[in-house]
């Protein structure tokens, strides 16, 4: 296959047969004459490296694979980190919500842990540096806690 190139990465391929009396697409000379280069399959796409690509090196064209390019992750607004950090917060709340039942098979004491954790976790958002810079309450150790994960 010969081809030659439009833009950066789009290749145009030569004809089958460009009207000549000789089959066109045979004719290396009339196909380098027009500019059009022999095409080598350096590397096949896949599901990895989907996108084709080409350049030219040593009077041919070379097509190979590349991996898609990443898409830039914006950095979150301060409004976004609060969310998130909340979001977190009320998720480790709900995950012990059970500490505070009245049939918690705990001790008063171990409840009592739970229940300064808990003020900890609401405490959260009243940190200096929130919400870039958070620190989060140890998760109390209990053989309830252990039990009941």
């Amino acid at each position: 296959m010969y081809a030659k190139f439009i833009n950066n990465d789009l290749i145009e391929i030569a004809p089958k047969n460009k009207g000549a009396v000789s089959n066109y697409d045979k004719a290396v000379n009339l196909l380098t004459a027009d500019g059009y280069l022999p095409v080598v399959v350096i590397e096949e796409p896949t599901a990895e490296k989907p996108l084709v690509k080409y350049r030219e090196i040593n009077g041919q064209i070379e097509q190979y694979a590349e991996i898609a390019p990443i898409p830039a992750v914006p950095e979150l607004t301060e409004e976004q980190q609060e969310m998130q950090i909340r979001a977190q917060r009320n998720s480790l709340l709900t995950l012990c919500d059970w500490t505070q039942l009245p049939d918690a098979p705990l001790t008063a004491e171990q409840k009592q842990t739970w229940v300064e954790y808990r003020q900890a976790l609401r405490d959260v958002p009243e940190q200096a540096g929130f919400p870039e810079n958070v620190v989060w309450p140890s998760t109390p150790e209990t053989e309830a806690s252990n039990a009941s994960a």
